[in-house]
């Protein structure tokens, strides 16, 4: 399991597990031994290991890479989770950046869509008939 992760962050970074481990400062035949055993580096391995690529130690137990990824992007100085960008109505803050890809959008924009959006479900049920 611990193989499978740290394999599949290598190839997100796009780099062999060779050449991680040798930048991270490991011998280059931990990978064979990871794989082959099954085995989990010690906690101070697995502290550099996390270090290197950005992510919580708590990936390697379990946690999605998806996860791990919204960890690392929340601690990047001045990043801003577009979810913390919603208004009070979260409803139509979520269509506008599911739409446009942004919750600033102009009004009658979002009405003319929403317009269109019931004049379509309209013609769809009267085909129905």
């Amino acid at each position: 399991m611990f193989y499978d992760k740290f394999e599949e962050l290598c190839a997100a970074k796009g780099i062999s597990v060779t050449k991680a481990l040798t930048e991270i400062g490991l011998s280059r035949g931990l990978g064979t031994k990871w794989r082959k055993t099954g085995a989990m580096p010690n906690g101070k391995t697995l502290a550099k290991i996390s270090a290197y690529f950005n992510v919580p130690v708590d990936y390697f137990t379990g946690m999605s890479l998806t996860e791990a990824m919204g960890i690392a992007m929340r601690s990047i100085p001045g990043y801003v989770d577009p979810i913390d960008t919603l208004t009070p109505e979260p409803a139509d803050d979520i269509v506008k950046f599911a739409l446009f890809g942004d919750v600033n959008v102009d009004d009658d924009i979002y009405d003319e869509v929403k317009r269109f959006a019931a004049f379509a479900k309209a013609q769809r049920e009267k085909d129905k008939k």
